[in-house]
C-alpha cells in the first residue's frame, strides 16, 4: 500500500534545505507515484569533496509513496500562517523581516500576504517547525530527509526503471543549463533575476 505525500518547498530558515509533507489524503492534489525502493544516500567522495553531515554514503529502503508534483507556494503559506498564527512550537513559523534575505510572505498588519509578483513562486525563509505545522494544517506530516532526496533525484532513482544508476539531478547527470533548470546565480544565472513560479 503506498503512502500520500505532499512535497513542500518551504526552505528551513537557517539551514536552507528543502523539505516536503507526506500523509495526504486530499485526492484534488496534483502527485506523482514515487515507487518504493533502494535509495544510496549520502554524498559519493569519488566524485564530490563532502561535508561530513553526507557521509557516510548509505543504502535506504523506501515503501512507495506519492508527492506533491510542485511546491507551496507563498500564497498558500499565507493563508496557512493568517488561520494558524506565526507560532510553531513557541517559535516563529516563518521569517517576518529581511535579515536573511527577501521572505516572498510579509506581514501585513495583523495578517501575511505573498510579497505582490511572488504569489506563485514556492515559500522560503520558514523554520523546520513552520514546515511541520503547515503538513499537519493540510492534513500530512513532514516527509524524512531520504524520502524527500529519492523524489528529488528523478526517474531512474525515483521511480525505480534505472538498474542502480544514480542520478545528480532530477534530469540526470548532464550539467545545470537554463534549458534544464531556472538558475538565478549571477555568474551561471538564467537573466532572471527572480526565482521562478511553481
Amino acid at each position: 500500500m503506498s503512502m500520500r505525500y505532499m512535497k513542500v518547498g518551504l526552505s528551513v530558515l537557517l539551514l536552507g534545505m528543502q523539505m516536503g509533507c507526506t500523509g495526504s489524503t486530499d485526492e484534488e492534489r496534483d502527485e506523482v507515484q514515487i515507487k518504493g525502493g533502494k535509495l544510496s544516500m549520502g554524498c559519493d567522495t569519488d566524485t564530490f569533496t563532502c561535508p561530513d553531515t553526507e557521509l557516510p554514503r548509505h543504502s535506504v529502503t523506501l515503501p512507495g509513496y506519492y508527492i506533491d508534483r510542485v511546491e507551496v507556494s507563498a500564497a498558500d503559506y499565507a493563508d496557512f500562517l493568517n488561520a494558524h498564527g506565526n507560532e510553531c512550537a513557541g517559535q516563529p513559523c516563518a521569517a517576518d523581516s529581511e535579515l536573511f534575505g527577501s521572505p516572498p510572505i510579509l506581514r501585513d498588519g495583523d495578517s501575511w500576504r505573498a510579497v505582490t509578483g511572488r504569489e506563485a513562486q514556492a515559500v522560503t525563509m520558514v523554520s523546520w517547525h513552520g514546515a511541520d505545522a503547515y503538513c499537519r494544517y493540510v492534513d500530512a506530516r513532514l516527509c524524512s530527509e531520504s524520502e524527500w532526496e529519492r523524489a528529488a533525484r528523478g526517474p531512474c532513482d525515483a521511480l525505480g526503471d534505472c538498474d542502480g544508476q544514480v542520478n545528480l539531478y532530477p534530469w540526470g547527470n548532464a550539467a545545470p543549463s537554463c534549458e534544464r533548470v531556472h538558475m538565478m546565480a549571477t555568474e551561471k544565472g538564467c537573466d532572471t533575476g527572480q526565482p521562478a513560479d511553481i
